[in-house]
């Protein structure tokens, strides 16, 4: 399986984006490795769901390992390991998920607004999670007077929550924006992410988000990474951002997926 699996990674480097490649490649060497030194024609259904059941707690995982090795056996079969047609994963039954809708309601929308523009004027506290513990007894004295007091939040990462909540993009559709898919003058704004590129309108209020945003010489992202501006946003404006959220409120936690649903939510009715 570990020769299969080598060959497998080499053939679709060729044609996989960088990511597809970065993903099979941990699921090969973390994932697939309890089956690693089996012979690809020796693997049979049992092995590959007792593998699956492994993550019943990470599920998400458990669909990608079980997708992943669906392909690597089918791979198998044109290298003539396997006869075509006796697949192991086919009889692995997938998990069951619940598939779930959240909306940002109006309130929520105008409550990340407002947090937003508190957090580009005077700055969040951190979320209780991130906090720092406040330290007492004998070095007490050391913690410095700023240590809680809020401090401005990055306005290129504020400006990258307002964009996705007014737009609809995807994350990666707003990270990777680059200056020169964005017509200012027509209203359109391409998306591109996962196989789409299509140009789109979007509101006046979205695209004076992109106007507001200091452009850097040289750099071809609206919203580039702090470390080198010829990227787009990894760790460093990606962790601004987060502090940027409103602190978490009782009920379902909002995600970046609840702000490009919430962008195109019906309006109101009571649904959650």
């Amino acid at each position: 399986m570990a020769a299969l699996a080598a060959r497998y990674l080499e053939r679709g480097a060729a044609t996989w984006s960088p990511r597809t490649l970065a993903l099979y490649r941990d699921l090969v060497t973390r994932d697939l490795a309890g089956l690693g030194t089996t012979k690809a024609a020796h693997v049979t259904t049992a092995d590959v769901s007792a593998l699956v059941a492994t993550y019943a707690k990470k599920r998400a995982r458990g669909h990608q390992v079980r997708r992943s090795l669906s392909a690597l056996f089918n791979f198998a079969a044109d290298e003539g390991l396997r006869p075509h047609g006796e697949n192991p994963t086919a009889g692995v039954k997938p998990f069951r998920e619940k598939k779930t809708e959240r909306y940002l309601q109006t309130v929520e929308v105008a409550r990340l607004l407002a947090a937003l523009a508190t957090a580009e004027r005077t700055g969040l506290p951190p979320a209780p999670s991130r906090a720092r513990a406040r330290v007492t007894g004998a070095t007490a004295k050391h913690r410095p007077p700023s240590a809680d007091v809020p401090v401005p939040a990055d306005p290129v990462a504020v400006a990258i929550i307002r964009f996705a909540l007014l737009t609809g993009f995807r994350r990666a559709e707003v990270l990777t924006l680059m200056w020169a898919e964005a017509d200012a003058e027509a209203g359109v704004v391409r998306q591109r992410a996962k196989g789409l590129d299509v140009a789109g309108h979007v509101s006046g209020e979205a695209l004076a988000v992109l106007v507001g945003v200091p452009r850097i010489v040289r750099s071809p992202f609206d919203f580039p990474s702090l470390a080198d501006p010829m990227k787009p946003p990894h760790r460093g404006r990606r962790r601004a951002a987060r502090t940027a959220r409103p602190r978490r409120r009782a009920g379902p936690a909002a995600s970046s997926a609840s702000l490009r649903a919430g962008s195109r939510a019906p309006p109101p009715s009571g649904r959650t």
